[in-house]
Formats: C-alpha cells, sequence, structure tokens
C-alpha cells in the first residue's frame, strides 16, 4: 500500500439528517482501500439502533461525549479519547454530541448495516 496524505477539507461532506449526523469518507474502497475504511463523524442527537456486518468496527471519540446502548452488554458512556467496539452482529444504538472516527475493518461497504425500523 503506497503513503497516502489525506487533506480532511478534500474529503467531502455528507449529512445524514435522519441520524443526526455529517461525515466526511477518510479512507475506503473510495481511495483504493479494501482493508480498512475511516470515517470522521459529527453527531447531534440519537443515531439510529443498528447491526453491523461482519467488520470490526472502532469508535474513538474525539471530541464531546456519546452514550452507546449495547443489547445484551449495557450502557457505555464514551468521552474525548475514549474508544469503544461492539462485537459484530450486535445491535447498538448511541446517542450525544460530539465528533467521532468511526473505523471499519475490513472496509465499509454500503448494505453492511441494518437498521432497525423505530
Amino acid at each position: 500500500m503506497a503513503n497516502l496524505r489525506i487533506p480532511f477539507d478534500s474529503a467531502g461532506e455528507t449529512e445524514a439528517p435522519d441520524h443526526n449526523l455529517r461525515m466526511r469518507a477518510l479512507l475506503g474502497r473510495h481511495n483504493d482501500h479494501d482493508e480498512v475504511s475511516i470515517t470522521w463523524v459529527e453527531l447531534d442527537g440519537r443515531h439510529g439502533v443498528l447491526r453491523s456486518g461482519m467488520t470490526t468496527r472502532i469508535y474513538f471519540v474525539v471530541s464531546g461525549s456519546f452514550v452507546f446502548d449495547v443489547e445484551g452488554d449495557g450502557f457505555y458512556e464514551v468521552g474525548p479519547n475514549g474508544v469503544l467496539a461492539p462485537e459484530p452482529l450486535t445491535c447498538y444504538g448511541f446517542s450525544g454530541r460530539g465528533e467521532y472516527l468511526v473505523i471499519n475493518v475490513p472496509t465499509f461497504s454500503h448494505g453492511d448495516d441494518a437498521y432497525r425500523q423505530s
């Protein structure tokens, strides 16, 4: 893999109002990385309950605070520099206000997430 520098502002911003967030895909299939994806996310409110596919997903909190509700495991409050990695195929939801990085190994593919209907 070649060295890669990704200026933050060059990663196009996407909004997902249904999930109270905006995000920037920094690393992933769009720039030829199949092993890992990294997305910057800003959340203000509640993110829907979801279950990710067979990827290992890691949340690294940059700023703010989030409360994760991991089905069958309880609640976790995660603040700056905190990390949470729900088991693959586990349902979880979270809420809070701040910024985090979501890291997927292998890289995220559209359709990996299944959202629970409210």
